[in-house]
């Protein structure tokens, strides 16, 4: 496997592959047939080395964390774009993200080595102290 390509599993239902180098995101199931491909554009720009991405199953959304942009984007469970956040320019180099059970949206970022907990309701952003 080449090493332009970064491959994550979410639970049984899907397999996604990123595409380093190329402004598209795409992923399939486990028997191979692709369910959708992303292509960022005019809207949102072309993604640059995203890095993981998301699914929340209560909002259905998907988060995808585009790592070089600093930048989340969230798609709706069509995937249909919604919306883009850099926390106020606060992501540096953002690696993974994850929503907790309160609908904190916790980010890591590699670039100032930081943990982001972002209150998206009281639109709030505070460094966890490690």
């Amino acid at each position: 496997m080449s090493q332009d390509k970064h491959i994550r599993i979410y639970g049984l239902l899907f397999l996604f592959v990123f595409w380093s180098l190329c402004p598209r995101l795409s992923w399939a199931g486990l028997k191979g047939k692709i369910i959708a491909v992303i292509y960022g554009g005019e809207k949102i720009g072309a993604f640059n080395q995203p890095q993981a991405m998301y699914f929340d199953p209560q909002r259905k959304r998907l988060y995808l964390v585009d790592t070089l942009n600093d930048r989340l984007l969230s798609f709706d469970n069509q995937y249909k774009f919604l919306s883009a956040f850099n926390a106020g320019g606060k992501l540096k180099t953002p690696l993974a993200m994850v929503r907790d059970r309160k609908g904190h949206i916790i980010v890591t970022n590699k670039g100032d080595k930081s943990v982001l907990i972002i209150n998206v309701k009281e639109k709030k952003i505070k460094s966890l102290d490690l």
